[in-house]
């Protein structure tokens, strides 16, 4: 699952308003996106959690602001 881009996507969002809307800089959220994890600030995981509720997207906890087994198992697939 790759919340960052689902939600982005749902709310019909560009990269750059993305980041904005998290609050970190355009090549954070680029990078969440392509390596499917959470960024690393607590408040952007937090902005990031109401954007993905309003958009429907559902967001699996962090293992220590990592990406899970099995959502690098998703990436590589």
């Amino acid at each position: 699952m790759n919340t960052v881009l689902e939600t982005r996507k749902a709310l019909k969002l560009s990269q750059r308003e993305m980041a904005d809307a998290i609050g970190v800089s355009f090549t954070t959220a680029r990078r969440c996106e392509y390596e499917a994890r959470l960024p690393a600030s607590r408040a952007a995981v937090a902005n990031l959690r109401k954007l993905a509720a309003r958009a429907g997207v559902e967001m699996e906890a962090p293992v220590n602001g990592k990406k899970s087994a099995s959502t690098r198992a998703e990436v590589k697939a």
